[in-house]
């Protein structure tokens, strides 16, 4: 149930793509929805926020706000 309205934040690796992250998190949890909150170059490493299930509404919300790059 908690998952439902869950979200996860990743450290994310240099290697694979955000969408292949998310993809390992819907496989490892079981979910059937979940959505990240801005792209992360596969060589980039970095902070990638990951909506679950219903959460996934909001990441709209995520996706314009502000961000910064170091």
């Amino acid at each position: 149930v908690y998952l439902r309205y869950g979200m996860i934040v990743v450290d994310k690796p240099p290697g694979p793509t955000s969408h292949e992250v998310v993809a390992w998190i819907k496989r490892m949890l079981g979910v059937s929805r979940a959505g990240h909150g801005g792209t992360l170059d596969p060589k980039v490493t970095g902070v990638l926020p990951v909506a679950l299930e219903r959460m996934t509404r909001i990441i709209g919300t995520v996706m314009h706000s502000s961000k910064e790059y170091v």
